[in-house]
């Protein structure tokens, strides 16, 4: 299978999200993203590794096979608007990660770490203020910052890894620059901001002083004290929250994953300097797209596995009386627990949050509840579990061995979920206080 050129993959993808954002804001058809989409995560295949091919495969034959035995039981499809859903229901998935590609253009200088500090503290909520919104790019920066002195392999401590990984994670439980919102968003369509917020910034305040005080027990604080990302970096993670919040504001009917997706790419090329726009075009076609390659088939083949299922399901509740089901507030706490343990067996999080809401949908979930279990899920998975995409960056960059991830990590997870627990518990209150 021939490898389709880097610069060819780049601009079909951004075709992708342009007729996405196209169809979200005008009159046309989603089915021409749809299409653009499907290209490009066939031709993008042979840059895709085994695994995740596998995986993809494994998916789409899973879902395929339960559409057609839902068909074969008579439950039918929703007309063809129900049947285009399969390949059209992860686009704003895509697009958000299309979008915040673009935000990784942005230079190393323009987000210096320095060695004046503001303590433990301060470094914890730089990482995820700044990691909420430029990705990766935050977490590279600081731990380069840690390794910078050492003249072997950048290889970082305990406390190194836990600074950098569990403030970063926790911007998952209500960033909506971080995948994990528009996944939330999409399988959860109806959950209702003014319920998953709260209890995102509820659940990333619990993850910051869990790490705090984990940190300084160890005695770590004065040597991560004295970093910090610099100004710019902060105030770049300002104009770009702000920005979403007045969009938001402006067009209020605008899902807020649209509005990264509209939003970052312009906002990322006004941050550069003019002369440098030409090779941060050819950087994003070349590198930056084509890098999500793995990704892009991944959502592809899990939006078409939760069509299956959930169109099988659908139909075998409503022979059943399925309108009976009530599901009780349990439920969304092993929701989340079920995500972070097959996240360690290395599944991605998006896979399990389809298959889940394939089912709890169907069965009466509460769409607010079902949103804030799937964020924490993705949060706490992808701190925890050794083969999440954080996880392998830092065993890849700096030398951070898996099964150190493993041993670093039960405490952790366990209070984690018995935080997120709480405070889904307090959804029916919160509900009521609001309405």
């Amino acid at each position: 299978m021939l490898a389709m050129p880097p610069l060819a993959v780049g601009w079909l993808l951004l075709l992708t999200l342009l007729a996405f954002l196209g169809a979200s804001y005008g009159p046309l058809s989603p089915y021409p993203a749809a299409a653009l989409a499907w290209a490009a995560g066939l031709l993008v295949l042979p840059r895709v590794d085994r695994g995740t091919r596998r995986v993809a495969g494994v998916l789409l034959l899973l879902g395929v096979g339960c559409a057609a035995l839902a068909w074969r039981q008579g439950f039918g499809f929703p007309g063809t608007t129900g049947m285009g859903r399969a390949f059209t229901i992860n686009l704003p998935i895509l697009a958000l990660f299309l979008g915040v590609a673009f935000l990784g253009l942005l230079p190393a200088e323009a987000s210096r770490s320095t060695a004046r500090g503001t303590g433990l503290l301060g470094l914890l909520l730089s990482v995820h203020l700044v990691g909420a919104v430029i990705n990766l790019a935050a977490a590279a920066l600081v731990g380069d910052s840690f390794a910078r002195d050492r003249r072997k392999a950048p290889r970082l401590t305990r406390a190194e890894a836990l600074a950098i990984t569990r403030p970063y994670c926790a911007a998952a439980f209500w960033s909506p620059f971080f995948v994990a919102t528009a996944v939330a968003q999409t399988y959860a369509p109806a959950a209702k901001a003014s319920v998953t917020l709260p209890l995102g910034f509820l659940a990333a305040a619990g993850a910051l002083l869990i790490t705090y005080v984990t940190l300084r027990r160890e005695g770590a604080g004065a040597h991560l004290g004295a970093f910090q990302l610099g100004r710019r970096a902060l105030g770049l993670t300002a104009v770009l929250l702000l920005a979403v919040l007045g969009g938001k504001a402006i067009y209020p009917d605008v899902s807020v994953v649209i509005m990264v997706a509209t939003l970052a790419p312009p906002l990322a090329f006004l941050s550069l300097p003019r002369f440098a726009w030409a090779g941060a075009a050819r950087a994003l076609l070349a590198e930056k797209l084509p890098a999500t390659a793995a990704q892009h088939v991944l959502f592809l083949a899990a939006g078409v596995f939760a069509f299956g299922v959930s169109t099988l399901l659908d139909g075998w509740l409503a022979g059943q009386g399925g309108e009976t089901f009530v599901l009780g507030l349990w439920a969304y706490p092993l929701t989340t627990a079920a995500i972070v343990g097959t996240a360690y067996l290395g599944v991605h999080p998006v896979i399990s949050i389809a298959a889940a809401a394939s089912i709890l949908t169907p069965l009466g979930g509460d769409p607010s509840a079902m949103a804030f279990a799937f964020v924490a899920g993705w949060g706490i998975g992808t701190a925890v579990a050794p083969l999440s995409g954080m996880n392998l960056f830092m065993t890849g960059r700096y030398g951070v061995r898996p099964r150190e991830i493993l041993r670093w990590s039960p405490g952790y997870a366990g209070a984690m979920l018995l935080w997120v627990s709480v405070l889904m518990l307090g959804v029916p209150w919160l509900k009521a206080a609001l309405s």
